[in-house]
């Protein structure tokens, strides 16, 4: 008997782009059909998938067929709630770990669950061995790096699953649960320090997101893209204690060159200098022009300044009131 899900080269291994969960699709059409499936087409582990769904289609009644399903398909519940059941928020951290190449007891332990039920989640649903030959395949069928106008579709889902693939499964568990680095932090008393560098690392995660899902069609989007190049361009500051934009930069700069002094020491600072002369006479200059004749700039209207004398001091007639007047 022929498979239900013929297509051409489906048992070659030229032909990689074929689904993940086809061996579970094969068993649910199949047992939907009424008919098992071909003995020449499919594997063993398809036969024991559809015999799963059918025995557990008959056993919906009562513990007691349920729990025989459970002991004859040992794994295969656990693979299913791990796919859509109520395990499925371990799902694309089971899939990302698949993609890094992760042996099925390690993974298994990481997620607290049988090592048979990782075998039968990876026949079942997530088979992409046959696609190690095939990197943009894998890269852009499976895991779905952008969509069908090359347009980035990045989430958290996905960028786990690139960093798998790309760099390891020693990446994914420094990424999840870095143990040693969380113990040593723990140990000095460092939270604050443990909290900040996990913060830095999530801004950095999601920074990558948005970036990869920035459209250049968009004219907003395309500013931010620029303004986020020209900032990488520009470089960043050394140390996270110097965190400054430009202009607060320009501004300490200046605050650091200017003579903090008054009184005496001031005299003596500004002593045989341009700002000096115009602080003897007797009109006092604006902020700019102070800032235009510290910098040595030639001020117009400014010589005629020099010119002016303040008037000599002259004391005050003392009053000369009664004493009643006192009084009042």
């Amino acid at each position: 008997m022929n498979s239900i899900d013929l297509s051409p080269y489906r048992r070659s291994e030229a032909n990689p782009i074929v689904a993940p969960d086809r061996r579970a699709r094969i068993a649910r059409k199949c047992l939907d059909a009424g008919c098992r499936p071909s003995f020449f087409y499919d594997d063993r582990p398809t036969h024991d998938l559809w015999r799963f769904l059918k025995d557990r289609q008959a056993a919906t009644h009562g513990p007691g067929p349920q729990a025989r399903v459970r002991e004859n398909h040992a794994g295969l519940p656990v693979a299913f709630q791990l796919h859509h059941g109520k395990l499925k928020d371990l799902r694309w951290i089971t899939e990302a770990y698949l993609v890094a190449g992760t042996e099925e007891a390690p993974l298994a332990g990481k997620l607290g669950v049988a090592p048979e039920a990782i075998r039968w989640f990876r026949l079942a649903f997530y088979d992409i061995e046959y696609l190690r030959h095939a990197p943009l395949g894998l890269l852009y069928h499976v895991i779905g790096s952008a969509d069908e106008d090359g347009q980035g579709v990045l989430d958290l889902h996905r960028f786990y699953k690139i960093v798998g693939y790309k760099l390891g499964p020693a990446a994914l568990d420094k990424l999840f649960h870095d143990a040693p680095d969380d113990q040593a932090a723990a140990k000095a008393g460092d939270l604050a320090g443990w909290i900040g560098r996990w913060t830095q690392s999530l801004l950095k995660i999601r920074q990558l997101i948005a970036v990869d899902n920035l459209s250049t069609d968009d004219p907003k989007q395309r500013e931010s893209l620029l303004k986020l190049l020209l900032r990488e361009r520009q470089g960043q500051p050394e140390s996270e204690s110097t965190l400054l934009s430009q202009i607060e930069r320009h501004v300490a700069v200046m605050l650091g060159e200017l003579p903090w002094v008054h009184g005496a020491a001031a005299r003596e600072v500004f002593k045989d200098t341009e700002l000096g002369a115009y602080d003897e006479r007797a009109a006092e200059l604006r902020d700019d022009e102070l800032m235009l004749v510290a910098a040595g700039e030639t001020v117009p209207k400014m010589e005629n300044i020099k010119d002016l004398e303040l008037p000599p001091a002259q004391k005050k007639a003392a009053l000369d009131r009664p004493a009643k007047d006192v009084q009042k």
